[in-house]
């Protein structure tokens, strides 16, 4: 809860510092209010990415710690069950586009 006030509170600092920018000489920065729309647009979807994203990585390694109980079943023709290598590589995947997610919310948001 803390954090989602810390967030809000640094985004309303940052666009009412950038609303209060006077023009100078330089157009190259005074038109970037796409980029500050963009910015926040990563730092949203970032961290609803990373809420949908815990529960599918939970989900991945429940079933490989399903899969390492049933040894058993692991020379057998599994149907529709994914292999392990499968389930280790989505979590790999996962972790990995997770964590650059939150890299770049990090760095978004200036900390």
């Amino acid at each position: 809860m803390e954090d989602c006030v810390v967030i809000r509170w640094k985004i309303r600092r940052d666009v009412k510092a950038f609303m209060q920018q006077k023009p100078s000489m330089n157009d190259e920065y005074n038109n970037n209010s796409w980029a500050v729309c963009g910015g926040v647009l990563t730092i949203v979807l970032g961290l609803f990415f990373l809420a949908v994203g815990f529960p599918i990585i939970a989900d991945l390694c429940m079933k490989l710690f399903r899969q390492f109980r049933n040894p058993d079943e692991s020379g057998k023709h599994q149907g529709g069950k994914m292999k392990t290598i499968c389930i280790i590589c989505r979590i790999i995947v996962s972790v990995i586009a997770m964590l650059m997610l939150a890299w770049a919310i990090y760095t978004g948001l200036g900390f």
